[in-house]
Formats: structure tokens, C-alpha cells, sequence
């Protein structure tokens, strides 16, 4: 009996065991890689319409509130903190002019984005578009100096009523450089600086005098517009002035002689000695071929004297394009040119007359050559000769050609009045035809700081340079090694990375 119980029980537990070892159904891998795809298609509609509504978002920010961030490396757009308080310290009302139409805001994306955060620094700010093609004739108001137009792109800072303005022109936008051919190209913005300091110069009342003297066949102020305009950025006042009116030279006046072909009459020369004793200020640049000896007997006071040649140079190192365009061999130390041995700055002198010491025994007199030419060079006497090479008589090198005095004076005690100030260079041409190469406008502008004792109200606000960061290797080694890391090691990874993200989606 126990037996077929047994067996019975055995009978109704066999179903059972048999239903629990039922094998599974297998997976489809087919439905699994539709869900994957459904997935991916979902997170890809997802991250697309997310980048969209951030880009609207950002749109309106920007449109509706102005809200706008700089990420470029050296912050181009961006207001440095000098900026900010030249504007915000004005109290009369300022137009910025932009010389284009509003439809080419986006050429000129530098200049639109500076105006604009001037504007949003100062309440006495406002600022328009000038389009030249509608409106031909606005800038006329705005000319000065012989200047016949205003070039497109421009700028204009002017009071309200336009007594006072400044005209800002590429050459204030951007830093150049030359390269050993004399070859421009653009390496900074400088523009903010410009533009502050004509906001500066319109916020003052006065500036230094710089006169620019006439009658004598000087060469004119038009052909010397440029470096007007450099002077007149840096907040000088530039005015011409005729030699009956040397009288009204006052101390702190600077009198800058371009190239005369004609002397002065006694009366001039007494009128300029006497502001020249009185502290004055000038800048006297020879033309060759012309013996004045009314303009050299005040030189010569100062211990500058001219010789009546002109400089050759015979180390083809030493100049540029013929031997009369002569790059200087050495500069003086003085603090003229000691900013331009800084910059590792050279200029060069074209057709240049040689000076010299005149040795004489005035008090307190300092005389510094500020360059000469190398030993290899020359001044030929004979004008009318068109030999390049030395002759008897020749003024044999090296030879100065810049020259700078400064006497001191003294009162009773201790107290010392301005000092008498003298800068002569034998070239008149480097600044009228050549301003543009090497150092030779810097060389200009730093004679006349010096001259004013940099009295001038400016900024100074750094240049943000177009220039890239680049990697300095000090060895073969450590350039293979970072050129393996980039060409081999990277692309490996990468590419081991795919192979084993599509191994596994095999699999899926």
C-alpha cells in the first residue's frame, strides 16, 4: 500500500518539476535595437531643440537687455577700467560719430562694440552713424589741416556744438609694424586709447602749444598731416604760425621748424632768441642744399651746428633703397631715444645733413647726439656731384644725425626756471615723406615729449594685441615629443575609442 502511495505521489509531482524547468523564450534582439534607436533618436530631438531655445534665449538677452559676454582672450570688446573712468569723469556732452551707415555695423564689429561701451560708461555720451554716401557733405565741418575728406570707417569725438572734436582714422585704431623690407602689417588695437584721450581733450581746457612755423618756405602742415594728427590725439594743440608772430611764443610753447629755404630777417631772429632764452621749446629740421645763417647763428648758441652736405652711407647693412636713406649705426642715451632701444626700434634718416658741436662755452649747456652713422659713411660736400663714393673734403663718419641741447637755468636760491630745450635733425624728409617707416614717427613724437616734458593730458591704456599665445621649446626632444603626443598618441586613442564603442553596440 505504501508502495502505490509512493507511486502516486511520484506521478503528481512529475508535472510539476517538469513546468519549473521550462526554458525561457530567448530575447529578440531586433525589438531591443528598435528601443535603443527610439532612445537615441529622443536624446538627439532633445539636445537640438535644447541648443535652439539657448540660442533664442541668448537673443533676446542680448537684444532686449544688452547682456553680452566677452570671451575673446585678450578681451577686444571689452572697456579696461581706465576706459570706463575717462568716460564717466566728463562733464560736457560728447557726440561719437561713426563714419559708415548703421547697415555696416557689422564691417566695422570692433569699432561699433567700443563706441557703444563708451556710451554705456557715460550718461554725457551719444553716439551716430554718419553714412558718407548719403550725407557727403557732414564731415566738411570737421577738416582741418588741409585735409580734404574723412576716410569711411572713421571716427569723429566732438563737443555738442563742434568747437572742439578730434578725427580718429585707422592709423589710431591699430598698431603697426615693419619688418627688415619695410613691409606694414597690423599687430594690435589701439583704439580705446585713442578714443579716451580725445574724450580727455575735449573734457580740458587747455593743452600744449605746438606752432608750426611759416614764411620761411617751410614744408607745408598739409604734407605733414599726419603726424598733426598723431599730436593732435595725444592732446596737443598744432597751430601754424608766421614768423612776424614769433614774438607771441610764451614759455611751455614748443615752435617746430620744417625744412626752411629761407632765412629769418633780424627782427625774427631776435624775437626767437629771446623765447628761445626764456625757456622756449623747438624742433628745427634741415633741408639740404641751403645755408641759412640767421636759423644756424640761434642753433649754435645751443652748440648745434649743420654742415652743408649730405650723409652717405657705405655698408649696404646700413641703408635702405640708395645710400642716402641711411638706418643709424648707434644711438645716444638720452631719454628721446632710449625708448626706442627699448622696443628694439630703429628709424631711418633720409637725405640727411651731418651736424656737429660748436663747442661753445654756454652755462649749463648739455648737448647729446641722439644717432650717428657707422664709420663706412660720409658727407659729401660737393651737392652737384653724383659720385657715390668719397671724395677729398668729404666729412668723413661716423656722423651725427640728430642732435638734441638742453641748457638749464637758475634763479636766485635754489629754484630753477624751465630749461631751455633743443632738438635739431638733419633730415627733414623722414617725417614729411617717410613718417610711416621704422621708428620715425615715434622718433618725432618722443622729441616732442620730451620738449614739453610730457606735459600733454593723456591716458595710456594698453594695446590688446592680435598677436596668439605660442609654445616656446628649448630643445629638438621636447618638439618630437609633443608632435608624437599630437600626430600619433591622440589620433590612437581616438580611434581605439570608435572600435571599441562599436564592438560593443554589436552586441546590443
Amino acid at each position: 500500500m505504501k508502495d502505490e502511495n509512493k507511486i502516486m505521489n511520484e506521478n503528481k509531482a512529475a508535472p510539476e518539476a517538469k513546468k519549473t524547468h521550462t526554458p525561457k523564450k530567448p530575447k529578440n534582439n531586433a525589438d531591443a535595437g528598435k528601443r535603443y534607436g527610439r532612445r537615441a533618436k529622443l536624446i538627439a530631438v532633445f539636445v537640438l531643440v535644447a541648443v535652439i531655445l539657448a540660442n533664442l534665449g541668448t537673443y533676446f538677452l542680448t537684444e532686449s537687455f544688452g547682456l553680452e559676454f566677452d570671451m575673446t582672450r585678450n578681451s577686444k570688446y571689452t572697456l579696461s577700467s581706465t576706459g570706463k573712468e575717462t568716460a564717466a569723469a566728463l562733464t560736457k556732452d560728447v557726440v561719437i560719430y561713426s563714419m559708415y551707415g548703421e547697415e555696416s555695423k557689422e564691417t566695422y564689429t570692433y569699432l561699433y562694440k567700443l563706441v557703444e561701451n563708451f556710451a554705456a560708461a557715460s550718461d554725457r555720451i551719444t553716439t551716430q552713424f554718419i553714412d558718407p554716401v548719403k550725407n557727403p557733405t557732414f564731415a566738411n565741418q570737421f577738416l582741418t589741416n588741409g585735409t580734404t575728406s574723412i576716410p569711411t570707417g572713421s571716427i569723429i569725438v566732438s563737443t555738442a556744438d563742434h568747437t572742439k572734436f578730434r578725427v580718429l582714422t585707422s592709423y589710431d585704431f591699430y598698431n603697426y609694424t615693419y619688418d627688415e623690407s619695410y613691409n606694414v602689417s597690423i599687430t594690435g588695437y589701439k583704439a580705446e586709447s585713442s578714443i579716451a584721450n580725445a574724450l580727455l581733450y575735449l573734457n580740458s581746457d587747455s593743452s600744449p602749444m605746438v606752432y608750426f612755423l611759416s614764411g620761411h618756405g617751410e614744408i607745408s602742415t598739409s604734407v605733414f598731416g599726419t603726424v598733426i594728427g598723431v599730436l593732435e590725439q595725444l592732446n596737443y594743440t598744432c597751430v601754424e604760425l608766421d614768423g612776424s608772430q614769433l614774438n607771441t611764443l610764451v614759455q611751455g610753447d614748443t615752435l617746430v621748424v620744417n625744412g626752411p629755404t629761407r632765412d629769418l630777417t633780424s627782427e625774427e631772429v631776435a624775437d626767437l632768441s629771446a623765447f628761445m632764452d626764456n625757456g622756449g621749446r623747438m624742433i628745427y629740421l634741415a633741408e639740404i642744399g641751403y645755408e641759412l645763417p640767421n636759423f644756424e647763428e640761434v642753433l649754435s648758441k645751443y652748440g648745434i651746428g649743420i654742415n652743408n652736405d649730405i650723409v652717405y652711407e657705405t655698408d649696404s647693412t646700413k641703408y635702405y633703397y640708395n645710400q642716402t636713406y641711411v638706418v643709424p649705426d648707434e644711438f645716444g642715451v638720452h631719454a628721446i631715444t632710449d625708448q626706442l632701444a627699448g622696443q628694439n626700434l630703429t628709424a631711418l634718416i633720409t637725405e640727411s645733413r651731418s651736424l656737429y658741436n660748436t663747442d661753445v662755452t654756454t652755462p649749463n649747456l648739455t648737448v647729446t647726439s641722439l644717432m650717428d652713422s657707422s664709420k663706412g659713411s660720409f658727407g659729401k660736400v660737393d651737392l652737384e656731384s653724383i659720385a657715390t663714393t668719397q671724395a677729398d673734403g668729404d666729412n668723413i663718419g661716423p656722423l651725427s644725425l640728430a642732435m638734441a641741447a638742453e641748457q638749464l637755468h637758475y634763479t636766485s636760491g635754489a629754484d630753477q626756471d624751465p630749461a631751455t630745450k633743443l632738438v635739431v635733425f638733419g633730415s627733414c624728409s623722414f617725417i614729411s615723406s617717410f613718417y610711416s617707416y621704422g621708428a620715425n614717427g615715434d622718433l618725432f613724437i618722443y622729441a616732442v615729449n620730451w620738449l614739453q616734458d610730457a606735459q600733454a593730458d593723456t591716458v595710456s591704456i594698453v594695446s590688446k594685441s592680435l598677436r596668439g599665445d605660442s609654445l616656446g621649446f628649448t630643445s629638438y626632444a621636447q618638439i618630437w615629443t609633443v608632435g608624437a603626443i599630437v600626430v600619433i598618441v591622440i589620433p590612437f586613442i581616438v580611434i581605439l575609442a570608435g572600435v571599441v564603442v562599436w564592438l560593443r553596440r554589436r552586441h546590443l
